[in-house]
């Protein structure tokens, strides 16, 4: 039985993949067997060194378990995929305002060489 102490932010899944583990090398350091001692970190250095090793590695929760790493770089993919949308969406948007005064221009220019004819036809060369 092991017993973790963590804020809110840390991942309930993690501290648990932490205890386990722990017990883990508890189990495999001591044999499972308790120091005689009362005093203070009267365990072996063996497990002393390994547990240390063990709160350095869990000190990042993306470090420490793969699921984690693998959600967090998704959450970032997710949000460069979403710029790129909007991206897209802005140039698709801009095309259209694009097109639209082409057309007005283009209509602009039809009657201006409508005009122009008209007004050529009352002036004729000789």
């Amino acid at each position: 039985t092991a017993i973790a102490f963590a804020d809110a932010e840390y991942p309930a899944r993690v501290a648990f993949g932490y205890l386990s583990k722990l017990c883990e090398d508890f189990i495999q350091v001591t044999s499972g067997n308790f120091s005689a001692s009362t005093d203070d970190n009267c365990m072996d250095g063996a497990f002393q060194s390994s547990h240390s090793k063990l709160l350095t590695q869990f000190q990042d929760p993306a470090q420490a378990d793969q699921l984690t790493r693998i959600m967090a770089e998704l959450e970032e993919t997710k949000l460069v995929l979403h710029e790129t949308i909007e991206a897209a969406l802005e140039r698709g948007q801009k095309i259209d305002d694009l097109v639209t005064k082409s057309n007005d221009l283009s209509g602009s220019s039809k009657m201006f060489f409508k005009t122009a004819k008209k007004q050529n036809q009352c002036c004729s060369y000789m």
